[in-house]
């Protein structure tokens, strides 16, 4: 029960949130998520709300991203699932007297397939814990932006929105390193315990808020403030497990217990970001500090009921009156605080044509560790294109948008724990956008 117990406790992950890798749609991660002083559709709500006043008309879009990981250890290949997610977005501006100065805004970020699922690895197993281990949840993000109608303020434009992270399916999907089989010679180190339980993941919300001014017709500066997300979790565990004693006895060993999941989302963020914008081209540059240092690797651990185990007569005169049951080892790891530069540039080819390129640096915040939870240093690169249709079929009295994008961020070789570590994590973004005007 005890080695259950460690093995449940070593570590756990969900499935890769890809927002936060690779943007929240396909222009954010054509320019590499430089958008903290661009900020002028729905997405918004993220990299810095207070842009959202710069919608030209009611907006709506829609896309699909996917990702795969081809991230490896020594050369070989861990075994990660290739991820993919849906969005929709909704941008309403307002008109009126309030033109140009209030907007609303509605987001949805949607995972394909189970909205919660958790990984539990044993000590040994390699997992890359800052793209492992993200949660993948549904995201509903909605907001407002206001800008100051009086002069000489009127440059300025402030905006916030919330972020609730939620789980609309009841069931959490386990893989476990628990041994299964009874007899000595059916005994598998490689074998796991898959199990699905019914389960109620709680909700929780996370404010976003910033700030942008114009600087002229041509600049923009920004600045925005993302609160540390997570998703905590509680289920409860019933262990009834049989030791073997010598002479073919055996002894039941019942523990009523809590399971305890905390799956960390990502930490508080503060961005400052601008950008330049003539006929043809925009260029933007952000800079965003992560606050990695409180950082908590994503865990599992077992609250167990010892008072009933120890009223089981059979594990009193087993173990003794003084048994006592170690705590878990949890492991011994340490981040530091980093800063991001991202750099996106867009230029407008045609007059239906814009193509787009991004890159941004990430310096691995992993400083220490004594499990193979692996990082490295990273470098971002990104290609995208957008195909814009004035009054699409004659029916629209406004512009539609096709979006597509490519990135490929690249995790540099480390040395971990006697390991290297290194691969590439590929994306695919592709969206459609309608602006009424």
């Amino acid at each position: 029960m005890l080695a259950m117990v460690i093995a449940l406790a070593s570590g756990s992950a969900a499935r890769a949130d890809l927002a936060s890798h690779f943007g929240l749609n396909p222009r954010t991660m054509g320019l590499a998520g430089a958008y903290t002083g661009v900020a002028d559709d729905v997405t918004a709500l993220y990299y810095n709300p207070a842009g959202l006043v710069q919608l030209k008309g009611m907006t709506a879009a829609a896309g699909i991203l996917f990702g795969a990981p081809l991230l490896n250890e020594d050369g070989a290949r861990l075994d990660m699932r290739r991820e993919t997610s849906w969005y929709l977005h909704v941008g309403i501006p307002f008109t009126g007297k309030l033109k140009d100065h209030l907007a609303l805004g509605f987001s949805l970020n949607i995972p394909w397939g189970s909205l919660f699922s958790a990984r539990v690895y044993r000590k040994q197993d390699p997992y890359f814990v800052l793209y492992d281990g993200s949660v993948d949840l549904l995201q509903l993000r909605v907001g407002a932006a206001f800008r100051i109608p009086w002069k000489p303020l009127s440059f300025l434009s402030f905006g916030a929105s919330i972020q609730v992270l939620a789980s609309v399916v009841g069931t959490i999907g386990f893989y476990a390193p628990f041994q299964r089989g009874e007899k000595t010679n059916d005994f598998d180190s490689d074998q796991r315990l898959e199990a699905n339980l019914d389960l109620d993941v709680p909700t929780e919300g996370f404010v976003t808020v910033g700030v942008m001014a114009r600087i002229g017709e041509h600049f923009r500066v920004g600045a925005s403030y993302r609160g540390r997300q997570f998703i905590g979790v509680e289920i409860p565990v019933k262990l009834n497990t049989r030791l073997a004693l010598a002479g073919n006895s055996a002894i039941n060993l019942p523990v009523d217990a809590t399971a305890i999941l905390r799956a960390k989302y990502y930490p508080q963020q503060v961005s400052l970001g601008g950008s330049f914008r003539s006929k043809r081209w925009l260029v933007a540059l952000d800079l965003t500090w992560v606050n990695y240092a409180d950082y908590q690797v994503p865990f599992a651990r077992i609250d167990l009921d010892i008072e009933r185990l120890i009223r089981d007569p059979g594990v009193l005169i087993f173990l003794g009156p003084d048994a006592t049951l170690l705590a878990p080892r949890a492991p011994k790891i340490e981040f530091s605080n980093m800063i991001v530069p991202r750099l996106g540039v867009e230029y407008t080819a045609l007059d239906w044509l814009i193509v787009r390129g991004g890159y941004f640096y990430e310096h691995s915040p992993l400083k220490t560790t004594d499990f193979p939870i692996y990082d490295t240093d990273k470098h971002s690169f990104s290609l995208g294109a957008r195909a814009t249709f004035l009054k699409p079929l004659g029916l629209l009295p406004g512009r539609l948008n096709i979006d597509v994008s490519l990135t490929d961020i690249v995790y540099i070789g480390r040395d971990i724990l006697g390991s290297r570590a290194s691969g590439h994590v590929l994306g695919l973004f592709t969206g459609v956008e309608i602006t009424l005007l």
